[in-house]
């Protein structure tokens, strides 16, 4: 019994060592510095509005092809990293980006996206949006139903006036499903139009939006349906503490 113990114990304890040699063979022979693994692909990953984005993973890859930079086969020491940091950081479409090598050699592109608010047409013949924290974002391809604004508008006068006004509009039920446009005339001041009825309703400037936009909600919810929906063609806003109503003239 004291032999066949001790050999129990020798056979374990070589089986011990082949164990503990194949491991260190295997560290030798497949492990590798990270910076000579080959890249196998771009991920990109964006944190976004699922709905009110303009930009999605192909417009990233897009941009590194634009920029020839193909990190995909390429060892990742010769993947300047801090170039594709720099290139991210110029794009006016996210807050944050930043790119690093993850587990499976693929290099990740991570983006914290602007989320527009507002579809501009200028006078002058530009267009652009509008993104939630009032900077412009040039078109990419792709078109979320957002609201439209034309009319006599600057990138400073759409990043101070519009976009608190955008802003108020979209994470409202009531005004999102109502206006279909926002129109800046001659005079810089704001005008609303509707989708049921297109009636034109006058803020005048950007200020106490949100006071006037309660009061022409209530107009809307409790005004109208009394006095008749088509009744009035253009209500005015820009007072304080009082709308001005102009009928629509009856046709013959």
């Amino acid at each position: 019994m004291k032999l066949g113990t001790t050999l129990l114990l020798i056979f374990k304890y070589l089986l011990f060592l082949l164990v503990v040699a194949y491991l260190g063979f295997a560290l030798v022979r497949f492990v590798r510095p990270a910076e000579d693994l080959v890249c196998t692909g771009v991920k990109v990953e964006l944190e976004r509005d699922s709905v009110l984005s303009l930009v999605d993973e192909a417009y990233v890859l897009n941009l590194l092809g634009q920029h020839k930079i193909s990190p995909k086969g390429r060892s990742f020491k010769d993947i300047d990293k801090e170039e594709i940091n720099r290139l991210l950081d110029k794009s006016p479409h996210w807050d944050t980006a930043y790119c690093y090598r993850n587990s499976a050699a693929e290099l990740v592109v991570c983006a914290k996206v602007v989320k527009p608010v507002l579809h501009v047409f200028t006078d002058g013949g530009e267009e652009f949006y509008l993104g939630q924290d009032g900077r412009i974002l040039p078109l990419t391809g792709h078109n979320p139903e957002l609201c439209v604004a034309t009319g006599a508008i600057t990138h400073a006068f759409a990043a101070r006036q519009l976009t608190p006004l955008a802003n108020l509009i979209l994470e409202s039920g009531f005004w999102r499903l109502q206006v279909q446009q926002i129109h800046v005339d001659s005079q810089g001041r704001l005008w609303l139009t509707t989708r049921l009825g297109e009636k034109e309703l006058l803020l005048g400037d950007a200020s106490n939006l949100e006071d006037k936009l309660e009061r022409l909600r209530l107009f809307f919810v409790k005004g109208l349906p009394k006095a008749g929906w088509n009744t009035y063609e253009r209500v005015d806003a820009s007072f304080d503490g009082q709308l001005v109503c102009v009928k629509r003239q009856q046709t013959k």
